[in-house]
């Protein structure tokens, strides 16, 4: 659970710092407000995950099938997705998004 949590902890740091340099400024709250759905959605994964734990006999199992399938969809989306794959935070930070002054 430790090293869940931390993992946690570096995506959700790369996912706020990519969104700030890389949405413009008109946008950001929309797209914000999309990210925040991960909290809202979360009971939703707990229940799966509650169910999945009665079913398969223990936390063990459905943790590494849960884990397995989130590794998976990442691993697809960089491969499906050239904006992902070909994403560099230097480009993101030298083209970012313009401060209004």
């Amino acid at each position: 659970m430790a090293l869940a949590g931390f993992f946690e902890m570096i995506f959700l740091a790369t996912n706020q710092t990519l969104l700030q340099l890389s949405i413009p400024d008109h946008l950001r709250g929309r797209v914000s407000s999309i990210l925040n759905l991960s909290m809202a959605l979360m009971p939703v994964g707990a229940m799966i995950a509650g169910a999945g734990s009665d079913l398969l006999g223990g936390p063990k199992m459905i943790t590494i099938i849960l884990s397995s399938i989130a590794a998976c969809l990442a691993v697809v989306v960089f491969i499906v997705s050239p904006t992902v794959r070909n994403y560099r935070l230097s480009q993101g930070i030298t083209s970012g998004p313009k401060q209004q002054r």
